[in-house]
């Protein structure tokens, strides 16, 4: 559990964003196709929500790279 007075870490957040990773990947293996299916728009916004995300976990890594992971103030 994180502080709320102590700086979040890109470990931490790296770890974050990569929880709402799976969850959107889970969404759209259940919800993208077959009777569970929902509308095309949702679809295309967790698509999008996923790219977005992917993006911020490729610039946090690289932050975990060059810090070591310590959080920066």
């Amino acid at each position: 559990m994180i502080s709320v007075d102590a700086p979040i870490t890109y470990e931490v957040k790296l770890s974050t964003v990569r929880g709402l990773i799976a969850s959107k990947q889970d969404w759209l293996s259940r919800f993208a196709f077959g009777k569970a299916k929902r509308p095309d728009h949702e679809i295309e916004q967790k698509r999008t929500e996923l790219l977005v995300l992917g993006t911020i976990a490729e610039d946090y890594e690289r932050a975990v790279r060059i810090t070591g992971g310590a959080a920066v103030a």
